[in-house]
Formats: structure tokens, sequence, C-alpha cells
């Protein structure tokens, strides 16, 4: 399987680097900051590492031209908090009223 995602810049001039395909790309990022520069025409010094995702979360390669997971639960979840905040603040401000 050919190389795709995040890994360690094996020309050592990045922190990381995005392959596709197995070729190294010019997106790379830093300190978690992500630019551009074209990888050197040499061959790489390095092995190839990948970089470990975040935990449950595999943003950092989702394809650009994949579906984005839809969270149908999202506005229920915000109303039942709003609902909680808007309690909170009419109770607290009856105790004070008191």
């Amino acid at each position: 399987m050919a190389a795709q995602g995040w890994y360690r810049d094996p020309y050592g001039i990045h922190v990381d680097r995005w392959f596709s395909d197995g070729r190294p790309t010019r997106l790379v990022r830093d300190e978690g900051v992500e630019s551009y520069d074209d990888p050197p025409s040499s061959e790489p010094v390095e092995p190839l590492v990948p970089v470990p995702s975040h935990p449950g979360d595999n943003t950092d390669t989702r394809r650009a031209d994949a579906a984005i997971p839809v969270d149908e639960d999202f506005w229920l979840r915000d109303n039942r908090r709003l609902g909680r905040g808007i309690y909170w603040m009419v109770w607290n401000r009856a105790q004070r009223g008191k």
C-alpha cells in the first residue's frame, strides 16, 4: 500500500509532510501549523514514519472530497445545554432576589 497521510518529513526540513499515493507533496506541518514547501528533488534521507493520528479522530486523514459525517444529535444536545443554561440563570437570579 502506498503512503497516504501525514508522515515525519523524511527530508528533515519540516516536522511532518503529507504523502499522497506514496509521493511526498508540498503540504508540510510544523508545530501544528500547515504551510507549503515543495519537496526536494533528492531522495529522502530518513525512512517513512507515519504520524499517529489523534485518538478517535481521523480528520487529519480524511479526503477532501469525502462526505463530512453529520452528527444528528448535535442540535438536540445543544438545545438541552442551552435549556439548562437558561434554567440555571433564572434559578440563580431568583435565589439572589430572595
